[in-house]
């Protein structure tokens, strides 16, 4: 969105809400989502404008702010217990199939934290990472460049490999 129009929005809703309205009823008014009116009203530039205008409209709508909170945790509170109680019945259930009862435990478990599939693991760990930089790089190339060549000049199967030649094995070593 343009800052402009994001600009207008917001002083729009600072009216509105020093008409007296609540942020409900200003997201009907201005023909937007509520949570976008309460991510506008809920910035600190906008409470700071809001404060500026009026403390008393400021209290109402951080009391609002707050409120509505409040009151979704309380419902995902209620409706938390809602859940497991009936997921406790359909495991107590006898004409519930067995393949929901086990769905339903299987869901109870892994709410205990000692019996989850998705247990977190906590650890410390002290490795570090550590990068391979372009340096490093050039010298571990001089470095087998220079082992092949050490290799060539002191071979260790008589001097064969230099001639294209791969050792003869001892009788002793043969596979017959």
């Amino acid at each position: 969105m343009h800052k402009a129009a994001k600009m207008i929005r917001e002083d729009e809703l600072l009216r509105l809400l020093m008409a007296g309205y609540m942020l409900k009823e200003a997201a009907t008014h201005l023909d937007l989502a509520y949570w976008t009116v309460r991510k506008y009203a809920s910035a600190p530039e906008f409470m700071v404008k809001l404060r500026e205008l009026s403390t008393n409209v400021f209290e109402r709508v951080d009391a609002e702010l707050k409120h509505s909170k409040e009151s979704i945790m309380e419902k995902l509170e209620k409706a938390s217990d809602k859940a497991l109680e009936k997921m406790e019945s359909l495991l107590d259930r006898q004409d519930a199939g067995p393949m929901l009862q086990f769905k339903a435990a299987q869901d109870l478990l892994d709410r205990r934290a000692e019996v989850s599939r998705t247990k977190r693991v906590d650890a410390t760990v002290d490795q570090k990472h550590s990068f391979v930089n372009p340096l490093l790089l050039v010298h571990a190339a001089n470095t087998a460049r220079e082992m092949d060549e050490y290799a060539k000049r002191h071979p260790d199967d008589g001097g064969e490999r230099e001639r294209g030649r791969a050792p003869e094995l001892p009788p002793s070593e043969s596979t017959e």
